[in-house]
């Protein structure tokens, strides 16, 4: 199966920003009859898993514990240049996923493994 444009950038993103501290990246759906659809799930500091799902341009990032989905962040998402796709997360809203993951993560754990 090939990605779309739309999946590689986010992917690309994602995968960018978190860079090291990324352990794996996995796209469940995507669709984008009748409205953009997109779920994935990436593990980050090698201690939880995330969950992004983007309907139409609202973007909500979750965090997987056992089967349930606790919500992190929602942003929207940012439009090409002149609304010809392009479309993105964007750094201001990583860092507030980034901030909300490491509230959750304890500061013990994050000297341990070289995050801090």
């Amino acid at each position: 199966m090939q990605l779309s444009n739309f999946e590689r950038e986010i992917s690309r993103e994602i995968k960018t920003y978190f860079s090291d501290r990324l352990s794996d990246f996995s796209i469940n759906d995507f669709s984008e009859v009748p409205c953009l659809e997109f779920s994935a799930d990436f593990g980050v500091y090698n201690f939880c898993v995330i969950s992004v799902q983007i309907s139409q341009d609202r973007v909500c990032f979750s965090w997987r514990e056992q089967g349930f989905l606790f919500e992190l962040a929602t942003c929207q998402l940012i439009s090409g240049i002149g609304g010809a796709g392009g479309e993105k997360i964007g750094v201001y809203a990583l860092d507030n996923l980034n901030k909300e993951i490491l509230l959750r993560i304890p500061d013990k754990y994050l000297a341990a493994k070289g995050f801090v």
